[in-house]
């Protein structure tokens, strides 16, 4: 629904009235792209509203041999504990100025063995699907 809000209903009611259920069947919003081996060309944050407050998130942009455009990735998974944890990479600073010691972050950059953020430009790394099927960044 392009140039469209949540708060207009009426438009919406509009549409939702015209469609023909007997034929209305699940969409494919975007092509899925299989996990694989991505480079990172470049590193974004991005301001993001999480529970009432806002938080900065790291983006990777990333080139993916199945596709020409760049994609998004801003979720990771890495083994915490004798678990599997799969969380978004928020930026979040301690008390001297630096990266939490257990955050996401902080162990994809152990993972890499990196020390800063923007050494994992031009890096290969690889990925897996979360349980939705998004491509999310693999450090175990």
């Amino acid at each position: 629904m392009e140039n469209e809000t949540l708060g207009n209903n009426e438009i919406f009611e509009e549409k939702v009235n015209m469609v023909d259920l007997d034929n209305l069947q699940v969409g494919e919003d975007k092509p899925m792209v299989k996990p694989a081996k991505v480079m990172i060309s470049k590193i974004e944050t991005r301001e993001v509203e999480f529970d009432n407050n806002k938080n900065t998130k790291i983006v990777f942009m990333v080139t993916h041999p199945d596709t020409k455009d760049l994609l998004e990735i801003s979720k990771m998974s890495y083994i915490s504990g004798d678990k599997r944890k799969t969380t978004g990479i928020w930026l979040k600073l301690d008390s001297d100025g630096k990266i939490p010691y257990k955050s996401a972050l902080a162990e994809l950059l152990r993972f890499t063995n990196k020390n800063k953020v923007t050494d994992l430009v031009n890096m290969a790394v690889d990925t897996i699907a979360d349980e939705n099927g998004y491509l999310v960044l693999k450090a175990y």
